[in-house]
């Protein structure tokens, strides 16, 4: 799935609820690309504000993308597959340089390239080569990671999407669906989290079935984040 994929947010409880998104499907590809510009105020400065922040949120989201990157690449030299390294290494760089407007498509090659990553190190006969040092040296690279994007994610992430949620009431269609395609673009993020997390998880199941020592991995619990956020409306991410 895409990091920047069509996933719709759901709210139960008020704020979004199914039926609205309903009625925006249809037009939604099209009004998003209206110029915020065009918008009334207060929604015109509130959707280009969340724009700017969701740039400046995935320029710093980036950094854990990298170092994820990293981290599948010391699994991958262990288990022989030292071309797919280079190629990790090579898209971490290329993500750490990347400029505030290139970190979406540096992002979404990353994610490609990690999700190939993936299924050759969850697939892969190879792991009696994986010692415990090295398991545990790709398990430190990546708590930190996920450790910096979950913060984001909580700190950043989520209560912009409360806002721009809030924001839904009394707004025109035109104003929802341009609010609905910013609050998506979190909810994509969010999303992608949870799908690397239990990519992760397969990686632990494998490491744990040639006897080395796994433990016990922290529990990141996003869906009761956001409902924590906004107390009186429950969050899902579809797909998952």
């Amino acid at each position: 799935m895409s990091l920047f994929g069509t996933k719709k947010l759901v709210v139960v409880g008020g704020l979004l609820s199914a039926s609205v998104l309903s009625s925006l499907t249809s037009c939604s590809t099209v009004l998003s690309k209206v110029p915020a510009e065009k918008l009334n105020e207060p929604i015109r400065s509130m959707v280009l504000d969340a724009r700017e922040e969701r740039a400046k949120l995935l320029k710093q989201y980036s950094v854990g993308s990298a170092q994820m990157l990293d981290a599948q690449a010391i699994l991958l030299t262990a288990l022989g597959y030292e071309e797919q390294a280079l190629k990790n290494k090579k898209q971490a760089q290329e993500i750490e340089q990347a400029t505030s407007s290139e970190s979406d498509a540096q992002i979404k090659k990353g994610e490609k390239l990690g999700a190939e990553s993936a299924k050759l190190i969850s697939k892969s006969k190879a792991w009696g080569n994986v010692g415990q040092t090295t398991y545990n040296k790709h398990v430190r690279l990546r708590s930190t990671a996920r450790d910096k994007q979950f913060n984001l994610l909580i700190n950043r992430a989520i209560p912009e999407i409360a806002v721009l949620t809030k924001a839904l009431e009394g707004a025109s269609m035109m104003e929802k669906a341009a609010i609905a395609a910013q609050a998506d673009l979190y909810i994509a993020v969010i999303t992608d989290f949870k799908k690397i997390d239990k990519a992760e998880e397969d990686v632990d199941a494998k490491a744990k079935e040639f006897g080395l020592a796994v433990e016990k991995r922290k529990d990141y619990k996003i869906d009761a984040a956001l409902k924590k956020v906004v107390p009186k409306s429950g969050f899902s991410i579809p797909g998952l």
